[in-house]
């Protein structure tokens, strides 16, 4: 199971909080820019109790019009960057790519556990990275980023008691399909 998170705490008087298991609290933050090919959007979080994010992209439409009237899919290339207190960006992960045919809104939400010893203010920067240029005029594709949430995790510690956490993301099993 990819994305799962599992803690264990044995029930001691001076035992430590589950990490990124329970949130007190959220706040979502509109940032609707759409972003052109090589092209970097940042956002900067100072709030010092976030401890993680949720940033969300997308595409309102993505397809090719061929000359003959046919539709096919298109390809979506973009990065997500986070800087600690100006200290360089690091990649969140491996390229993202949206692929295929959608006439529709597309969002997809990437979650991001911030560093614990990471200093703040924290800037998160997206870039695009591929755009299709050939015959631009049969092509919708436009990206942006739409918002991002912030989250700051329950730090309660439960003393004297042992407990288990497990936490998955239910996006793993497709839509109907019961996990097993």
């Amino acid at each position: 199971m990819d994305d799962a998170l599992f803690e264990s705490r044995l029930g001691t008087q001076d035992q430590d909080t589950t990490e990124n298991i329970g949130i007190a609290s959220q706040s979502t933050t509109a940032v609707n820019v759409k972003i052109e090919n090589n092209v970097s959007v940042t956002r900067q979080i100072t709030d010092t109790d976030v401890t993680s994010l949720r940033v969300t992209v997308g595409t309102p439409a993505l397809q090719r019009i061929e000359d003959d009237g046919d539709i096919k899919g298109e390809t979506i290339k973009y990065k997500i960057e986070i800087q600690y207190n100006s200290g360089g960006y690091q990649q969140v992960g491996a390229e993202h790519i949206i692929t295929g045919r959608t006439p529709d809104l597309y969002q997809r939400k990437h979650p991001i556990i911030l560093s614990p010893t990471g200093a703040f203010p924290v800037d998160i920067r997206i870039t695009r990275t591929f755009q299709n240029t050939s015959d631009k005029h049969t092509i919708v594709d436009d990206f942006f980023w739409y918002d991002f949430t912030t989250k700051v995790d329950d730090k309660t510690r439960f003393p004297n008691s042992a407990l288990v956490a497990l936490r998955f993301d239910a996006q793993q099993w497709s839509q109907g399909q019961n996990p097993s």
